[in-house]
C-alpha cells in the first residue's frame, strides 16, 4: 500500500509540474507533453497492477491461513491417539525399550514379502484386506510395524499405494485399548494424506459413537464422496492407501473381535464404496473369526502358526545372532533357538534380560536355562506347549529376582505385593505411588529395586511401569 501511494504522489508532482509550465512551451513541444503524459499513466497503471496482485496473494494467504486453521481445529474434533502411531517417539531409554522394532535384518522376509506383494497390488482382483493372526509373542506386531515403517519412510517412485493411516493398539494406554478410537485415529492420518479424503470431512457428530457409525460417517461416506477429486486424472492411476491396525486382542474385552468383525463386514458389504484404501490387520487367532471371514468373498489370510519350523527357527537364530554377539558361533544360540518354538517373545524376553548383565552372569543364566538336566523336558515343553516353555522361562527371572527371599520372609511378601500392584491398577502407575499405596513407610527404594530385577519384562515409561507384553500378566495371574 505505501508504495502504491508513492508512485501516486510522484506521479501526480509531474502531472501538476506539466500544467504549470508556459503554454508557449507545451505548444512547442506537444509531442513530448504528450509521451510524458502517457509515461505518467502507463506507470500508475503498473502501480495499480502490482498493487491488485500483492492484495491478492495477500488475501488468499489469510483465507488459506484461516481454512487450515479451521481444518485443524475440526480435525482435533477426531481426538486422535497420538500413541497409537507407529511415528509416536519415545526418548533416550523408553525408545530402546518399547516393543516397536522393525524386524532383524534377514528375518521374517517371506512374510514381509508377501504383504508388501499384496499391498502394492492394487488391481481388482487383490483383497482389500489381509489379516494377519498368530498366537502372542509369535512377532505381528514387529512385522506389523516394519510394514507401516516401509510405506511410510521407504518407498520406491514405482509404488502406487502409501501409509495412509495406523492404529497399534495397546492395553497398557486408555487412549490405545478403547475401539471408539481407531476408526477416528485412522481418518485423522488419511485426511492428513489425501487432501481429497479431508475435503469431504465436515460431519463428526459420530466420533464418540459406535464402531458401525463411525465407519458409515467418518470413513465409508467421505471416501466415497471425494473420489471425483481423488480420480480426476485419467492418464494416471489414483494413488491408494493402505490402513494398519495393529493387535486388535490388546483393545479391551472382546472389543477386538467384534471390531474386526464390524470392519470385515462393512468391508464385504462397500466393496465398490472403497474402492483405493487396503487393510492390513492383526490379532490373535479366534476361531469365530477365522470361520466369519472364511465365509467372505474378498480377503487374504496368514496363519503366522502355518510358518514352517525350519523359516522361525532361522529367523529366530539370524535375530539372536544380531543380538548376543558374544555367544556368536557357540552352541548357546543353537540351545536359545530350539527352545523357542517359532516364539519370538521367548527370544526378546531373553536378549532383555541379559542386556545389563555382564558376560559371564550372561553364561550363568545361559547355562542354568540350557542345562542338561532341563534339556529333555524343555525341549519337550516346546514342541508340544510353547506358552509353558515362555511360562518357564518367566519362571527363571522372577526366582533370579526373589533368589534372596523365601517365600516365608517379609521381604518376599513386599516384593510380591509390589509385582501385583505394578500389575493389577487400572491406569498404570509409577514406583513411589505403588509404595506409598502399599506401605506405610517409604519403600520406593524396594519397588525401585525390583522393578531393576525384572527389567526383561518391565519397564518404566513416562514415570509408570508397564509390561513389554502381556503374557507376563496372563502368566502371573493365571
Amino acid at each position: 500500500i505505501d508504495q502504491f501511494k508513492l508512485t501516486l504522489e510522484e506521479e501526480l508532482v509531474k502531472l501538476i509540474e506539466l500544467s504549470n509550465e508556459w503554454l508557449v512551451r507545451k505548444v512547442a513541444d506537444h509531442e513530448d507533453e504528450k509521451t510524458r503524459i502517457t509515461g505518467i499513466f502507463e506507470r500508475i497503471n503498473e502501480a495499480r497492477v502490482q498493487f491488485e496482485l500483492v492484495i491478492g496473494i495477500r488475501v488468499f494467504k489469510s483465507v488459506y491461513d484461516m481454512e487450515r486453521a479451521l481444518r485443524k481445529l475440526l480435525f482435533n474434533g477426531l481426538t486422535p491417539s497420538k500413541i497409537a502411531d507407529h511415528k509416536y517417539h519415545l526418548e533416550g531409554q523408553e525408545e530402546r525399550r518399547v516393543r516397536r522394532e522393525v524386524c532383524t535384518p534377514g528375518t521374517r522376509v517371506r512374510i514381509l514379502g508377501d504383504i508388501v506383494t499384496w499391498a502394492k497390488n492394487t488391481s481388482s482382483d487383490s483383497p482389500n484386506v489381509y489379516w494377519l493372526f498368530g498366537r502372542a509373542g509369535s512377532g505381528k506386531t514387529t512385522i506389523s510395524y516394519s510394514v507401516a515403517r516401509r510405506f511410510e519412510f521407504a518407498g520406491d517412485p514405482n509404488d502406487t499405494i502409501i501409509l495412509g493411516g495406523n492404529f497399534f493398539c495397546s492395553r497398557q494406554f486408555e487412549e490405545s485399548r478403547l475401539s471408539k478410537c481407531i476408526i477416528r485415529t485412522v481418518v485423522h492420518h488419511l485426511a492428513h494424506k489425501c487432501r481429497a479424503f479431508a475435503d469431504q470431512l465436515s460431519d463428526f457428530d459420530t466420533v464418540n459413537q459406535n464402531v458401525h457409525a463411525q465407519l458409515e460417517d467418518l470413513l465409508i461416506g467421505p471416501w466415497q464422496a471425494s473420489k471425483p477429486a481423488r480420480c480426476h486424472d485419467p492418464s494416471k492411476p489414483p494413488l491408494h492407501y493402505l490402513v494398519i491396525i495393529d493387535a486388535l486382542d490388546e483393545i479391551d474385552g472382546t472389543g477386538g473381535s467384534e471390531f474386526l468383525r464390524e470392519l470385515l463386514d462393512v468391508i464385504d458389504k462397500n466393496e465398490n464404496r472403497l474402492q483405493g484404501l487396503k487393510f492390513f490387520v492383526t490379532s490373535r487367532p479366534d476361531p469365530d473369526l477365522v470361520r466369519y471371514v472364511d465365509s467372505l468373498k474378498s480377503k487374504q489370510l496368514y496363519r503366522l502358526e502355518e510358518v514352517p519350523p525350519d523359516e522361525a527357527q532361522d529367523d529366530i537364530r539370524t535375530y539372536l545372532t544380531a543380538e548376543l554377539r558374544h555367544f556368536v558361533g557357540g552352541e548357546e544360540i543353537k540351545g536359545l533357538v530350539e527352545l523357542t518354538a517359532g516364539l519370538f517373545i521367548y527370544a526378546a524376553t531373553v536378549v532383555k534380560y541379559l542386556e545389563t548383565r555382564e558376560q559371564s552372569e550372561q553364561q550363568t543364566f545361559l547355562t542354568t536355562l540350557l542345562a542338561p538336566s532341563n534339556a529333555f523336558n524343555l525341549q519337550s515343553l516346546s514342541n508340544e506347549m510353547p506358552f509353558t516353555l515362555l511360562d518357564t522361562l518367566y519362571s527363571q527371572i522372577l526366582n533370579e529376582a526373589f533368589r534372596n527371599f523365601t517365600p516365608e520372609q517379609n521381604g518376599w511378601k513386599v516384593r510380591r505385593s509390589i509385582l501385583h500392584t505394578f500389575l493389577c491398577t487400572a491406569e498404570r502407575t509409577s514406583t513411589s505411588v505403588v509404595a506409598n499405596l502399599l506401605f506405610t513407610s517409604k519403600n520406593t527404594d524396594v519397588a525401585e529395586k525390583l522393578l531393576s530385577d525384572l527389567h526383561a519384562v518391565l519397564y518404566r515409561k513416562d514415570g509408570r511401569v508397564l509390561t513389554y507384553h502381556k503374557s507376563f500378566s496372563d502368566f502371573i495371574f493365571d
